[in-house]
């Protein structure tokens, strides 16, 4: 939960005691038999998943998005967890375009050595040809 903010924390504090104390009124109020309490748990759970889903998965879904597009604030949780790797990723992309530049002035380089040194073996070959006449 540390990608978490202290609003989405807070929300589900709050969530998780209004519940319960629904829960004890219903349960003061009426006589719950097996059914009832299974059925509440059903509905709980639905609305829990309901709640997991809208206020902790999207949030961390954006906050995800955001960072990989450089614009999450300075400030976020999940910034200063991931600092250190989007660092390492921006200094990876900066070696990669340096390597992409040099890797095809090296492949150029290496295609010209092989058609020279084959030139020079067919006029090595063609001058052994001729010395052995």
């Amino acid at each position: 939960m540390l990608f978490v903010d202290k609003a989405t924390k807070g929300w589900g504090l709050v969530m998780v005691l209004a519940t319960l104390a629904g829960g004890v009124l219903v349960a003061a109020v009426t006589a719950i038999d097996l059914v009832s309490v299974l059925t509440g748990l059903a509905v709980g759970l639905g609305v829990a998943g309901f709640f997991i889903a809208w206020r902790i998965l999207a949030p961390a879904q954006r906050s995800l998005i955001h960072l990989s597009q450089g614009q999450l604030a300075p400030g976020h949780p999940l910034a200063s967890l991931c600092a250190q790797l989007l660092s390492d990723a921006k200094a990876g992309r900066a070696l990669l375009e340096n390597l992409r530049h040099s890797a095809n002035t090296n492949a150029i380089s290496a295609a010209e050595v092989s058609y020279a040194a084959d030139q020079l073996k067919l006029r090595l070959d063609r001058q052994v040809k001729e010395t052995a006449r």
